[in-house]
């Protein structure tokens, strides 16, 4: 099969997972979804957790780094309409009238994050998302967050590491975290050693053979270790939990994978 032929049914495999209830990319989504139980928005209204299976918040602490500054300068990208400009000044206004009434707002913190790396102030969403930390310790998604950031923008793979593995100690069967910290050995750091299959084998353990984590480990089989044997073997284990689902899409793609294995 032809790598453009490849690529189609890798992009379709990976929509169906995702339309089969995979995981959230946590950093792009608003804070309204992920808020936590207790704490209130500006207009007072309660804000709910998210019932996303492997979601933790944990209790509050007291911060132990100072409050983050909350009068960051706001300028944009080259990218951004006066339209788009005009909404983010209001979006990021609006967090920073919450923050200012109440610090303790995790799920503000999270969202001032998201809008600080929309506008490429990689370091104003650096700082949201450690206080975000400090607040909630036992949580995974500012952990997930901050090594995605560390990772593809701040470009310190220990840092992200560490973030990563935070993510994970607090939740270890939140699939995304493998899959982004595979990425990271994959592509940028500790490359020439096993660190990319083992953090997929340690994911699969912890969340019971997870479907993206299984693709995701005979996808690094086939196309960088060219081992078509073992690339099978995940294949065929992600197309039979596709099948005990009931995602028969999901299932067809994976066998037109198999089919395509020298």
């Amino acid at each position: 099969m032809n790598k453009n032929a490849q690529y189609s049914i890798g992009a379709i495999i990976v929509a169906l997972i995702l339309i089969g209830g995979g995981y959230y990319l946590w950093n792009d989504l608003n804070a309204s979804y992920i808020g936590k139980t207790g704490t209130q928005n500006e207009s007072g209204a309660t804000s709910t957790i998210s019932n996303e299976p492997g979601v933790t918040f944990g209790e509050l602490a007291t911060p132990t780094i100072p409050v983050p500054k909350l009068d960051r300068p706001i300028t944009f990208p080259p990218s951004f309409t006066p339209d788009a400009q005009e909404l983010m000044r209001f979006k990021i206004g609006e967090l920073t009238s919450i923050l200012q009434n109440n610090p303790s707002n995790f799920s503000a913190w999270l969202d001032l994050g998201i809008r600080r790396k929309q506008i490429e102030d990689f370091e104003g969403a650096r700082q949201a998302w450690e206080y975000a930390s400090a607040l909630q310790p036992a949580n995974n998604i500012s952990y997930l967050n901050l090594g995605i950031l560390y990772h593809y923008f701040l470009k310190d793979y220990a840092k992200a590491e560490k973030n990563f593995r935070t993510s994970i100690q607090n939740s270890p069967v939140y699939p995304q975290t493998y899959n982004e910290l595979h990425d990271l050995y994959r592509y940028s750091y500790k490359q020439n050693t096993t660190a990319a299959i083992d953090i997929l084998e340690e994911g699969l353990v912890a969340t019971n053979s997870n479907i993206n984590l299984l693709v995701t480990l005979a996808k690094y089989y086939r196309d960088v270790k060219q081992d078509m044997t073992n690339a099978r073997t995940y294949f065929v284990q992600a197309r039979d939990a596709a099948e005990k689902a009931g995602n028969t899409e999901l299932a067809a793609a994976l066998d037109a994978e198999i089919s395509a294995l020298q």
